[in-house]
């Protein structure tokens, strides 16, 4: 599986303004609602900036299949949190997701990028979190990451790629999800078909509210675009000779909300887990 080709030509100029943008604890705040679809070949002098679709927040459809995502399905039919399947038997995700009884009645919808439809669906019988993991911490500072034992293998899996190296700074990347499309907590309902999203990874970009760049990874979207309420334990994406692997798991806004309140989205860089950090966790449950 490769990513989009023209992730880099795309995405490099869109994200100039951000990066500056980023640098205080709020970020930028272009309307994204003035985007337009982005041109195959642009004949004019605006900036990719202003060709970006608006629809995670400033996403698009998905352009391609992944056949190793996952969304967790509520008993009453609506969407959880996102993950990835990395075996056969199992499903990797954020680990505020499924704490304290989070996911209980849920099940599970691998590989379809409708939410609603195809792919399989398998119940899970076991959730292993990291262990030093801390759901008290307001943050949920740090090692945000568990797995879910399928009860049954994935007919035909296509698991993605784990790497135990991370990514260099200044990489581009590929979040997806299907979280809340507008900026406001709370303020619309999740997409049903999974949303694709351009990023620059770069642990130099300022991430805030407990940023541990050992273990985690920044990573910020053009203007006025980011994940949002409901992407959680989403893939973020990238590349390495050519092969496309899992990063991270989307985690928490990196900037605070107004007054102590909720952050809005895409205003500024976002907080991944870094699955490289954890490859040897990993291993160990899959493979036992």
């Amino acid at each position: 599986m490769r990513l989009r080709k023209s992730v880099a030509a795309l995405f490099a100029a869109a994200v100039a303004p951000v990066l500056i943008a980023t640098a205080g604890p709020a970020g930028a705040t272009e309307d994204a609602d003035t985007r337009t679809s982005p041109a195959v070949e642009a004949e004019t002098q605006a900036s990719d900036a202003d060709r970006i679709e608006t629809m995670i927040v400033g996403g698009r459809d998905a352009t391609q299949d992944y056949p190793f995502i996952a969304t967790l399905v509520r008993p009453d039919g609506s969407l959880g949190c996102s993950g990835s399947l990395v075996d056969e038997n199992w499903v990797v995700t954020a680990a505020h997701c499924v704490y304290g009884g989070r996911a209980d009645g849920s099940n599970l919808r691998v590989g379809s990028i409708n939410g609603h439809e195809g792919g399989t669906v398998v119940d899970f019988t076991e959730i292993v979190i990291h262990p030093d993991y801390d759901d008290s911490e307001v943050t949920r500072i740090d090692m945000d990451i568990a797995l879910l034992r399928l009860e049954s293998p994935v007919p035909d899996a296509q698991p993605i790629t784990l790497q135990a190296r991370r990514p260099t700074d200044d990489q581009y990347g590929l979040l997806l999800g299907w979280g809340q499309q507008c900026a406001e907590p709370g303020g619309c309902g999740q997409a049903d078909i999974l949303q694709e999203l351009d990023v620059l990874i770069d642990n130099r970009l300022g991430c805030e509210s407990g940023f541990n760049s050992e273990t985690e990874l920044c990573h910020v979207a053009a203007a006025g675009t980011g994940p949002c309420y409901g992407d959680s334990g989403g893939p973020v994406l990238a590349e390495r000779s050519g092969f496309t692997y899992l990063a991270g798991l989307t985690a928490r806004m990196g900037y605070p909300g107004e007054n102590g309140g909720s952050p809005w989205c895409g205003e500024g860089v976002t907080i991944a887990t870094d699955v490289s950090a954890h490859y040897g966790w990993i291993q160990s449950h899959i493979s036992a």
